[in-house]
């Protein structure tokens, strides 16, 4: 089991190549941020070498209770949870119980039909399965396998094979999980990732304890104009998610602190290796981490698109394929993180105010943690 001791001891910017002027102007960014109602609270993370050169709260954990943003405030990261179990699947293609090309009808019976017959493990980690964002039947669901069941035999939306992101697809992938292991997807996530990385802050929405809850941030919601508070630890842990239910789905069930995704997140810019232990293979790196040349997204870092690969978005020039100049996940309520493989580095932006869009203007100001040559032409990680 990995040591909960902190992984990345502090430094001064100095010390790991970066501009003093540029670390602390993101520290000022993000008290801007509160300054001026952008966002409620937030925390912000920057580890370089395994450094850590910013770690830094803001605002308000619970406004309405005068409760600040503290040390130890855990965050509801939703669509953050995607990553976590992408690399549960990634080990289990590396075990060989898995095959990255395997169709899901081979493990999930009811794919198995001439609707959703010829959808692969690789199309649900890629977005390109042809299920919409989130569709749950009308009627009560006890298991990530009774979703998967139903919807199976229904078929997708859409043509298979174009990017459409996700939800369902995701919880499919974690009924897989299930299927393949015997064991509850949250039971997974703590054997496999959880414990061998310490994430000692973290926990899922079927193993929330009072304590947890009382550490974690009330969210909120932007409404005409104003946030509003949506939920506080008092409210329990079924927060309104599309489907509130008894179990962990893979689309967005997981709680947990900067500083513990920050573990996760170094597992991919240290080729799979955390604390000296492998936990996945340069193979599945390279599987999750390499650049579709499709068509991507505009972002903050000039020249670049972001476009999925997979269960990472990933950033490169138009066309380039291979490795990414970065990666990145985020989850709805307000959390980001993103890796930076050929520098060593991280970032995490964790807030729980819903809606908030200032995440991209972050990411401009994270560019400026480069020299301006690293957007010029040529490849952005060499």
């Amino acid at each position: 089991m990995a040591s909960h001791c902190n992984p990345f001891p502090p430094a001064s910017p100095k010390d790991v190549g970066l501009s003093e002027y540029q670390v602390t102007r993101l520290a000022r960014i993000v008290r801007g941020y509160v300054d001026d109602g952008d966002i409620v609270g937030a925390k912000v993370l920057l580890v370089k070498d395994g450094r850590t050169v910013l770690h830094e709260a803001a605002g308000w954990k619970d406004r309405e209770a005068g409760k600040p943003m503290a040390a130890g405030t855990l965050f509801n990261i939703r669509s953050m949870t995607k990553p976590i179990g992408g690399m549960v699947i990634q080990m289990l293609i590396d075990d060989g119980v898995l095959g990255l090309h395997d169709p899901i009808g081979k493990h999930l019976p009811h794919f198995n039909n001439p609707r959703s017959g010829k959808i692969t493990i690789e199309h649900l980690l890629t977005h390109r399965s042809g299920f919409r964002q989130y569709r749950v039947p009308r009627m009560p669901l006890h298991s990530l396998g009774e979703i998967a069941d139903h919807i199976g035999e229904v078929g997708p939306d859409y043509q298979r094979g174009i990017f459409h992101y996700s939800d369902i697809g995701a919880d499919f992938l974690g009924a897989l999980i299930e299927a393949v292991t015997g064991a509850s997807l949250s039971e997974v996530f703590h054997r496999r990732v959880f414990v061998p990385l310490g994430m000692a802050d973290t926990y899922t929405l079927d193993t929330a304890t009072p304590a947890f809850l009382a550490r974690t941030a009330s969210a909120y919601e932007l409404r005409q104009g104003q946030w509003q508070r949506k939920w506080d630890p008092t409210m329990g842990p079924n927060l309104p998610y599309p489907m509130a239910p008894p179990f962990t789905p893979m689309s967005q069930g997981i709680f947990t602190s900067p500083a513990d995704y920050a573990r996760f997140v170094s597992v991919w810019l240290n080729g799979g290796v955390f604390g000296g232990r492998r936990l996945i293979s340069e193979a599945a790196i390279g599987r999750a981490l390499s650049t579709a040349p499709d068509a991507g997204e505009p972002g903050g870092f000039p020249g670049m698109t972001w476009r999925y690969g997979q269960m990472w978005w990933l950033a490169g020039r138009p066309g380039q394929t291979g490795m990414p100049f970065a990666f990145r996940h985020g989850g709805s309520d307000g959390t980001w993180a993103w890796g930076w493989p050929a520098h060593r580095m991280m970032a995490l932006y964790f807030t729980q105010s819903r809606g908030e869009v200032m995440y991209s203007e972050l990411e401009s100001a994270l560019s400026d943690l480069f020299p301006e040559e690293e957007f010029g032409a040529g490849n952005p990680s060499s």
